[in-house]
């Protein structure tokens, strides 16, 4: 009997001592599940969170990409537009200069002529053969006009008028045709002016004949336009009047 209860009481022992240890094995099993569940869990946070700041450094790029290329689109539009400005005012400074070369080469080119005065230093009424000599040279044609006065007519288109009578041979007219060029201080051009610019110029004459206060002017048609060819200079007090050798 004694023995018989000794072997339940082993057994039941046994049994015990078998389900406690089945409980801490399961147990065990379920702390490693939960481990393992955490560890998935704090892993898959983990991956989200890399995805997440992939995506958002991704978009920040892309921003900046966007930012770096408007940039970029806005400086090469700007650029573009700057040096389209210069090109514009490198032309514009271009034609302003010449323009003012053409003006300082007309300048250059064309004499001025002063009415009742005369031109280059020769002066009506004043200077004489000797200084259109000493002027202009000996290459000279000597025309005489019956017994009145004598012609100094140079290659160049000037001609110099002197009474045969004036001892002193003092020039008292000068005539200006092409090729000389010459500008009269109002701004009558020879072979480019017309008769209605001489009119608005000097307004309109008692005569035909063009004639002001020491100047007067002759025109021939070219084209339909009245050019001057021709401009006469002589002393204010109005044209010397030679006298006739008997």
């Amino acid at each position: 009997m004694k023995v018989a209860l000794l072997l339940v009481l082993s057994l039941s022992l046994f049994v015990a001592v078998i389900a406690q240890q089945s409980n801490r094995t399961q147990q065990s099993q379920n702390q490693t599940q939960r481990q393992t569940k955490t560890q998935t869990q704090v892993k898959s946070q983990e991956q989200n969170k890399t995805q997440k700041q992939a995506r958002t450094q991704g978009q920040i790029k892309t921003q900046g990409q966007a930012k770096t290329q408007g940039q970029t689109a806005g400086q090469g539009k700007a650029t573009t537009q700057q040096k389209s400005a210069q090109g514009q005012n490198k032309s514009q400074d271009k034609q302003s200069s010449e323009k003012q070369n053409r003006e300082q080469t007309e300048k250059d080119e064309y004499k001025i002529v002063k009415e009742g005065t005369g031109l280059e230093g020769i002066v009506d009424g004043k200077s004489t053969m000797q200084d259109v000599i000493d002027k202009f040279g000996k290459n000279y044609r000597w025309i005489v006009h019956k017994k009145y006065s004598y012609q100094m007519a140079y290659p160049n288109g000037l001609s110099f008028y002197i009474c045969q009578s004036d001892k002193k041979k003092e020039v008292f007219d000068i005539e200006i045709k092409p090729p000389y060029k010459a500008k009269t201080s109002r701004g009558i051009v020879l072979g480019k002016s017309t008769v209605e610019d001489v009119q608005k110029t000097y307004g309109k004459s008692a005569t035909d004949a063009l004639e002001y206060n020491g100047v007067s002017f002759s025109y021939t048609s070219q084209k339909g336009k009245k050019v001057i060819t021709m401009i006469d200079i002589f002393e204010k007090t109005g044209l010397r009047q030679c006298k006739v050798a008997k």
